[in-house]
């Protein structure tokens, strides 16, 4: 998969050995994020605190409805969501900063 996003100019593959780097990043070099970690909903929601605070563009979660501890963090994001069930764990989409979301496209 990197093979082939990394050739795009605009597009930056960061896979984490260590979940917490992420929290020194700086998210102003990023429009969009794909979060598919532990599943167990702490990190997610350590990682959802950190981009309501810094970030402004579109993050996508998988595996939103993997279990409870993941229902449970997606239930309780306040920011606009919205739903995109594309397979059976659940994909959702949040917006941050100034991005609103609009029909499903965050403008």
């Amino acid at each position: 998969c990197t093979k082939y996003l990394n050739k795009h100019p605009r597009i930056k593959f960061n896979l984490l050995n260590n979940p917490d780097e992420f929290l020194s990043f700086d998210l102003s070099k990023y429009d969009l994020i794909f979060m598919d970690i532990d599943h167990e909903g702490s990190l997610e929601d350590k990682f959802h605190k950190k981009m309501v605070k810094e970030y402004n563009g579109v993050c996508f979660y998988d595996d939103i409805f993997f279990n409870e501890a993941m229902k449970n963090f997606w239930d309780n994001i306040k920011e606009p969501k919205l739903e995109l069930n594309w397979h059976v764990a659940g994909f959702g989409m949040v917006s941050y900063g100034n991005k609103e979301i609009i029909g499903g496209i965050s403008v």
